[in-house]
């Protein structure tokens, strides 16, 4: 790794520290359901049940308190200190948050049965190292859940043939009113559902389901790959 990159690495804790300054809280669960709106509602839906379940990226723990009815043991993972802390005061003590990088996870080999990676590979400057660790800490049999934006979702393709960048996480193309924030939110890449399933094949997962994610889910998935604003894959190891 060259010392820009290192550079670049090792500040971006300090801007997510900033991005979440405020953060609080959330314990108002995540229902389950066949038809998932929004990236939460994917994971924790689509999670089998297991001992063991990690949030790699999770954010101020909502999706891991969410998901005590189907785990003994909620593990998660923040590169943000502020989002850590936030974390454990959401699940408890049934939680375990750990301030980690997802390219260098802190845990054994073959030790969960589910990885979850929910909205978290735009953020990566390393996405096919963070497929790779996540495989390695799955046990046989167990399942990496992905949700990503999805770059070709129809109304994003239209805001590029209008000359406009299609963000996907923040208005006026990304660029926030506070030029301080990362642009787009810290999006590093954007994705399709090929290119996600391309990177988990690689990474050695051998099934996949692919699904729709979004408010009108049902009418999405008779065409997700356009439809779609968020890719959501299941991968079995």
């Amino acid at each position: 790794m060259t010392g820009r990159r290192k550079e670049g690495v090792a500040i971006l804790p300090e801007f997510y520290d900033k991005f979440y300054a405020h953060d609080s809280p959330m314990v108002e669960p995540i229902r389950q359901t066949a038809h998932p709106r929004d990236r939460f509602e994917f994971g924790v839906s689509l999670a089998r049940p297991g001992r063991r379940v990690l949030d790699i990226g999770c954010g101020n723990g909502r999706t891991l308190r969410s998901l005590e009815v189907k785990f003994d043991e909620l593990h998660g993972t923040e590169i943000s200190a502020i989002r850590a802390g936030t974390a454990t005061k959401t699940t408890g003590r049934q939680g375990r948050i750990t301030k980690a990088s997802a390219l260098f996870l802190p845990y054994k080999s073959a030790s969960y049965e589910a990885v979850l990676l929910l909205d978290v590979i735009e953020h990566l400057p390393d996405v096919r190292g963070a497929i790779k660790e996540s495989f390695r800490v799955l046990k046989p049999g167990g399942q990496l859940l992905i949700a990503t934006p999805n770059i070709a979702f129809v109304l994003r393709r239209l805001k590029l043939l209008a000359g406009r960048f299609p963000a996907t996480s923040q208005a006026n193309e990304g660029l926030s009113s506070h030029l301080d924030q990362l642009i787009d939110g810290g999006h590093f890449h954007y994705f399709t559902y090929s290119m996600v399933q391309r990177l988990v094949s690689d990474a050695g997962f051998g099934v996949f389901k692919m699904t729709a994610v979004g408010r009108w889910q049902v009418i999405m998935s008779l065409w997700p790959t356009v439809l779609s604003p968020s890719v959501g894959l299941v991968a079995t190891k």
